[in-house]
């Protein structure tokens, strides 16, 4: 990725040659090249104006005022000076000389330095898998914000036996979970990711692998996300933590992001701090619960404490759980965030749990992946995280079920309105007649959600059969496909506006709008 930089400087006005005017030397480009720890810069000045003008000199060294180092650029006004290193200030300034060899005092000094900023690592989420199993690392969500090719290196930091990583200096390598005794203290392997980007800058993140027979992993629960004043008394509580099986047994917290602050018993379920006091601006402290289970199992969860003053952190909305078969390209859907104040800086999604997949950007609003193949249902859970401008930070979460492709033929439903299934247009004195239908489908005999829905001028209403319109979410009904449906559902005047209607069928039956299969007809009345 290039870096650009702008400064000007002027020639002073004593010259070598009393003839020569003044000069402006101008850095326009800056950029690192395809070697490594190298750069090179762009140069342009204003023309000299005198008539035996013969040429320029361009000089820089790494001391100001010290040029040990110059190049004959000729009767030129841009040059790109390379092979520049990396991190190393240069200074440099230009001269111009006639065709007697009468040359100029230095130009106005200007610098220069390329500097590399380091990659953001992602090691992928928790995962839960038995012993045995083929598990895949993933670190494909690892970016540089320069665009850098990025190369990975895994290590097992941690757990009773050290397992074997099948080319741990790939993006995804995978390793078979090892043999547990449920009795023992083990059953947890650690893995850091380190990414380096190709001049030589890393990060590093962890991901967990519980490798369970018989004992199912905790439940961290670090409490929700707070709002507090400089100097509060600020209560952790992780009390809603649980373990279905074997119970926990150590609890332990961890500061991992923000000023550090002294918690006063890490080891303690409900726990406090003090909040910083701050000199300017607010700021967000990330804490991580680790809660450890009878069998050796752990499983983290973290929470967000904002310490303002006048900001107001921002809202995370991870959109709704969606409930998508394999094969399918899913979106996620972050568009719903907010900031009341200084706006969003920045987003970061994050996979908490299910198989890996790779997300289109993990740092955009609506980022893609293909949901994964499955031979049963399986949910995958996403975090996203808001930043606004002063650094406040918000989380939520959404959940993607995967459903294995379903056998038969997909329902096509169809909407129209007066008869039509396009645009309608129509006088506010004419009714609007809405109809349904959709052929017989053979769907294992499970009802599944049928839904009308409208988007009005006054908001978005939902049609219960035997009801009529409403503004809270229901279906239409409840109803098995095996025989089709066909019926007209809605025939009245509308007032003044664009209207569009949406009959939509679900997968299942859990009273949820999940639109799996959709139509749709848009009605203007004048």
């Amino acid at each position: 990725m290039k870096n650009r930089t702008h400064a000007f400087l002027q020639i002073s006005g004593i010259y070598r040659a009393a003839f020569l005017s003044w000069i402006i030397l101008i850095l326009i480009l800056a950029h690192f090249t395809t070697l490594a720890h190298a750069a090179e810069v762009s140069l342009s000045w204003d023309p000299n104006a005198e008539p035996d003008l013969a040429g320029y000199k361009i000089y820089y060294g790494v001391q100001t005022g010290n040029y040990d180092q110059s190049v004959d650029v000729g009767n030129q006004t841009t040059y790109t000076l390379a092979g520049l290193e990396e991190n190393q200030t240069i200074y440099l300034a230009a001269t111009a000389y006639d065709a007697n060899g009468n040359e100029s005092d230095y130009s106005k000094e200007v610098t220069f330095k390329a500097i590399n900023q380091p990659p953001t690592a992602d090691a992928g989420p928790d995962q839960i898998v038995k012993e045995g199993a083929s598990v895949s690392l993933s670190g494909a969500n690892s970016t540089d914000p320069e665009g850098r090719a990025l190369s990975y290196v895994w290590v097992q930091t941690s757990g009773p036996i050290s397992v074997d990583i099948s080319n741990p200096t790939s993006a995804q390598p995978s390793f078979t979970a090892p043999d547990v005794d449920v009795d023992t203290d083990g059953g947890t392997l650690i893995f850091r990711l380190t990414v380096t980007d190709d001049i030589g800058l890393q990060a590093e993140d962890y991901c967990i692998v519980n490798v369970s027979w018989q004992n199912s992993p905790p439940t961290a629960n670090a409490g929700t996300d707070q709002t507090v004043a400089e100097g509060d008394e600020v209560a952790l509580y992780g009390g809603d933590s649980s373990d279905l099986d074997d119970g926990i047994a150590a609890v332990y917290w961890q500061q991992i992001g923000g000023p550090q602050v002294t918690i006063l018993d890490p080891t303690q379920t409900a726990t406090s701090f003090t909040a910083p006091e701050l000199t300017s601006g607010s700021v967000s402290l990330v804490f991580e619960l680790a809660v450890q289970d009878m069998g050796g199992l752990i499983a983290t969860d973290t929470c967000v404490v904002n310490v303002t003053w006048l900001n107001t952190p921002p809202t995370a909305d991870a959109g709704r759980d969606q409930t998508v078969s394999e094969g399918d390209t899913v979106i996620l859907d972050g568009s719903a965030s907010k900031d009341p104040d200084d706006g969003i800086a920045s987003i970061r999604w994050t996979q908490t749990g299910g198989a890996p997949v790779a997300l289109s950007s993990p740092t955009a609003l609506n980022p893609k992946f293909t949901a994964p193949a499955a031979t049963k249902s399986e949910t995958l859970t996403f975090q996203i995280t808001v930043t606004d401008k002063a650094g406040l930070a918000s989380q939520d979460s959404c959940s993607v079920t995967v459903n294995p492709n379903a056998q038969g033929v997909n329902p096509t439903p169809s909407i129209t309105a007066n008869n039509s299934d396009g645009s309608v247009r129509v006088f506010r004195r004419q009714p609007v007649s809405v109809s349904i239908s959709v052929d017989s489908v053979d769907l294992g005999g499970a009802p599944v959600d049928l839904w009308l829905i409208v988007d009005a001028p006054e908001g978005r209403l939902f049609y219960v059969k035997g009801i009529g319109w409403q503004s809270g979410s229901a279906p239409y009904s409840q109803s098995s496909l095996d025989k089709g449906i066909s019926c007209k559902v809605f025939n009245d005047k509308l007032p003044v506006g664009n209207y569009t209607f949406y009959f939509a069928i679900d997968n299942n039956g859990n009273g949820t709008f999940d639109g799996t299969w959709m139509d749709t007809v848009s009605v203007e009345v004048w």
